[in-house]
């Protein structure tokens, strides 16, 4: 049984290691009960890092507080929203929250009280090789749906409000999540189902040569 315990708490490691890897991020879209709008970017500390250390250098701060305002910078530079074709949303209150999974949250100030088209363009982690972002829609006003911004789609995705619902206007919709993570469960759960099958056929074997 301590084996077994032993067996899983490895595999638990490995799929929180593949969840954490550092081309994959999330972006969530969502409306508080206050109804103010607001984003959530959220990766690892490596991915983080790593963007910062490429745009600004390995030497470009020396303090937390330093690598904030640099990656907030990024982030300003590098990500976009627009409304219904023309207005283009700015942010407030932008912070960022280290930790081994890093968020960055800003309020969005200025989103239209009817939305009808969202485009969003996401170049933060661009120069990551296989970078994928898991855009995630919920709030009263906006459908709760997921979306992947890639290097498939430019990293930029422009979505139409119809029917009450988020549809694609140029890019093909993906209702997945990450090939990656499902591959590493499915293996994680037949090692986990093929250890306790060899552990019961030992156990069973040693029983019978007592016996």
């Amino acid at each position: 049984m301590k084996k077994l315990y032993a067996i899983f708490l490895l595999i638990l490691m490995s799929l929180t290691a593949q969840a954490h890897q550092p081309d994959l991020s999330m972006l969530m879209i969502y409306q508080n009960a206050d109804g103010k709008y607001f984003l959530q970017l959220s990766s690892s500390l490596v991915a983080f890092e790593s963007m910062v250390d490429y745009k600004y250098g390995k030497n470009s701060y020396k303090t937390p507080e330093e690598f904030k305002g640099l990656f907030i910078k990024l982030f300003q530079e590098r990500f976009s929203m627009e409304s219904n074709n023309q207005n283009e949303m700015s942010f407030g209150n932008t912070k960022v929250m280290l930790g081994h999974e890093t968020k960055l949250i800003a309020e969005v100030l200025n989103m239209p009280k009817d939305s009808y088209s969202i485009q969003i363009r996401n170049d933060i982690f661009k120069e990551m090789p296989q970078n994928q972002c898991i855009l995630i829609f919920t709030g009263e006003k906006l459908p709760k749906q997921q979306f992947i911004l890639s290097k498939e789609n430019n990293n930029e995705i422009k979505l139409k409000l119809e029917n009450g619902k988020w549809s694609l206007e140029n890019y093909e919709k993906i209702n997945r999540v990450d090939l990656k993570i499902i591959l590493s469960i499915v293996l994680a759960l037949v090692l986990l189902i093929g250890t306790i099958i060899f552990l019961k056929n030992t156990k069973t074997k040693v029983l019978n040569f007592n016996n």
